[in-house]
């Protein structure tokens, strides 16, 4: 089923975003943190860097902390070295990587603009750990175009409520008229689901069945509705920008 974009809904008051993955690519990032983790682990734990990148790359999806234990036990780690001081040993790493190769994609500056032009709020909820992620938003340039920033592991990481409610509180708005943008169906979409606002999947890698790429598509993942708020499945941000435009010359036409 696709959704017009004239039925886009129209009390949309705010456009919310995860940061991590949505709003730049993190592999050049993790590509960093990574490779310093596999020097640690071969020099404490001689597993070869090989076998340590490819278990990091297929834990990349959990949490900056839970990853490393899990890669711990994964490599069987013995009792040589205890396991706590390496956990905090590459932790160390990821909160003090830096940030200088990460680029936004594409399309995030001129929506971001596109947003403030039509008077549209904007924020971010992100899980990441506060000072880094707060480095890498000035790092891609896109701080002055962001009205509130919550970070939500100073509450509950998402998918818990904590974080989203608290960004529609700061920008003194009801969720229910807030819109969600992310690229983890269980963080983001769900969470979001969850407190009434409205959310779409951020789908890059996927093929737009649209020749304009202006598409969104509602699609029944996990029984997700269009009426329970669940927007569709998105593959840019110019998908986003084109139906809130098509939404605004609708309602500029019946004014």
């Amino acid at each position: 089923m696709m959704q017009r974009a004239d039925e886009f809904p129209t009390n949309i008051r705010a456009v919310l975003f995860d940061l991590d993955d949505t709003l730049y690519p993190e592999d050049a990032f993790l590509n960093e943190v990574f490779s310093k983790v596999c020097d640690i682990v071969w020099t404490k734990l001689e597993v070869p860097r090989e076998e340590t990148l490819r278990r990091l790359w297929q834990l990349r999806q959990t949490q900056s902390k839970e990853i490393f234990t899990r890669l711990l036990q994964g490599l069987q780690c013995d009792n040589t070295t205890p396991k706590q001081n390496l956990v905090s040993e590459f932790v160390n790493c990821y909160r003090e990587a830096t940030v200088e190769k990460i680029m936004p994609y594409p399309d995030v500056l001129p929506c971001l603009r596109w947003l403030k032009l039509h008077d549209i709020k904007t924020g971010i909820v992100t899980n990441g750990y506060p000072p880094l992620q707060e480095r890498k938003l000035q790092r891609l340039g896109i701080r002055p175009f962001i009205d509130v920033v919550v970070f939500a592991n100073m509450y509950r990481p998402k998918p818990a409520p904590e974080g989203f409610l608290r960004a529609a509180e700061m920008l003194s708005l009801d969720p229910k008229s807030c819109l969600f943008i992310g690229d983890r169906l269980d963080v983001d979409v769900l969470g979001a689901l969850g407190v009434g606002m409205y959310s779409a999947l951020l789908e890059r890698n996927r093929r737009c069945l649209y020749d304009d790429c202006y598409g969104v598509e509602i699609r029944g993942t996990h029984n997700l509705t269009y009426e329970s708020g669940y927007i569709g499945s998105i593959t840019s941000l110019e998908c986003l920008t084109y139906c809130v435009f098509r939404l605004i010359k609708a309602e500029t036409r019946n004014d």
